[in-house]
């Protein structure tokens, strides 16, 4: 894991601090010399930590649509001497500004609950199927809100985004449940 660096400015949100940010990274077996993209990336604990495991041969794409959490982490990493995130300012619910089959793993790491993100998120698997390469690894981490009625959360369940992750061309490879999150690991099918 990537040291937090003295003084980090800490715009936005982040998961990175609860009990899965040991599981995340690890579950999506991000490659040495890979590419990695994490979508919705808030201060990019996920991406500073990946930048570790794919190592100066990899690539971690930071994306998110605020930019002012992309320059701190720019700046984050050029403090702590990390040349291979690039922070991207794009919006994950349309086109990705990504070339087909770039990366081996990405990551929606508690996104998926903001507001908007489920209205489109057939649009957003099929542009994320485009981006992985054959075999290549989405991981969706979410709160569990097993006590709340349907109808009071945003939430998809690991379920329901199982079955709208298969219609674009991915498989389930796992589910890890948590005491307040759940990561699903999705793959992308070779023929697809």
């Amino acid at each position: 894991m990537t040291p937090e660096p003295e003084g980090r400015r800490r715009s936005g949100p982040s998961s990175y601090r609860t009990e899965t940010a040991p599981l995340v990274l690890s579950a999506l077996a991000l490659p040495r010399g890979g590419v990695f993209v994490d979508l919705g990336c808030g201060p990019g604990d996920y991406a500073l930590d990946a930048a570790g495991r794919v190592g100066p041969g990899g690539a971690v794409l930071a994306l998110d649509t605020w930019g002012r959490v992309l320059s701190e982490l720019h700046e984050d990493a050029a403090r702590l001497g990390i040349a291979t995130i690039l922070p991207v300012r794009a919006d994950i619910t349309a086109p990705l500004p990504l070339a087909d089959r770039c990366a081996d793993a990405c990551l929606l790491a508690t996104v998926l609950h903001m507001p908007g993100r489920t209205a489109r998120l057939d649009a957003t698997l099929a542009e994320l199927r485009r981006i992985l390469r054959p075999g290549g690894r989405l991981g969706v981490l979410e709160f569990s809100y097993d006590d709340l009625p349907p109808e009071q959360t945003r939430l998809p369940t690991p379920e329901r985004l199982t079955n709208e992750a298969r219609a674009q061309g991915f498989e389930r490879q796992r589910l890890l449940r948590m005491e307040r999150m759940w990561l699903l690991v999705l793959t992308t099918r070779q023929s697809a």
